[in-house]
Formats: structure tokens, C-alpha cells, sequence
């Protein structure tokens, strides 16, 4: 009875976040490498404010956390170099 319980507990809730404020990113399709600044939730949705690193403009991009996982963005380590991504 315990197993089911917990089985429903994690269909039904909501999944943790892999996503914080001061993270970096790298989208393995885009190859994009974002650096997210803020968080806002706008009709109950988390949202990012993003800068997109190495762009010749210096303009943020509002991204939804399912945009993120949609783009397949994932965390980088301050200590990881990105040269062989490229």
C-alpha cells in the first residue's frame, strides 16, 4: 500500500526544478549558452529572464521552465570548459 502511495505521489506532484537564478545553460540543439538573472511567474508559470552569452547584443529573453527543458538546456559548472561543445 506504501509503494502506491509514493507511485501516485510523484505522478501527481510536481516535479523538482533543475533550474535556479545564477545558473548557466547549454542547449544541445541551439548551442546557446544562457545565463539566467531572475525568476518570475506569470500566470502561474515559472519563467527565467536570460542573457545569452557570446551575442552581439546584450538583450535578456523571457524563457518558460518547459521552454528550457524543450530546448534540451542543460546546467553548467562554473569549473566545465565549453570549448568541446563547440
Amino acid at each position: 500500500m506504501a509503494i502506491l502511495q509514493e507511485v501516485f505521489k510523484k505522478i501527481v506532484g510536481n516535479p523538482a526544478s533543475k533550474f535556479s537564478v545564477g545558473q548557466r545553460l547549454h542547449s544541445v540543439h541551439s548551442r546557446k549558452v544562457l545565463h539566467l538573472k531572475r525568476e518570475i511567474y506569470v500566470n502561474e508559470i515559472r519563467h527565467f529572464s536570460a542573457l545569452i552569452e557570446n551575442s552581439s547584443r546584450k538583450n535578456t529573453v523571457l524563457l518558460s521552465e518547459k521552454a528550457l527543458n524543450d530546448e534540451r538546456y542543460t546546467v553548467v559548472d562554473k569549473n566545465k570548459k565549453l570549448i568541446s561543445a563547440f
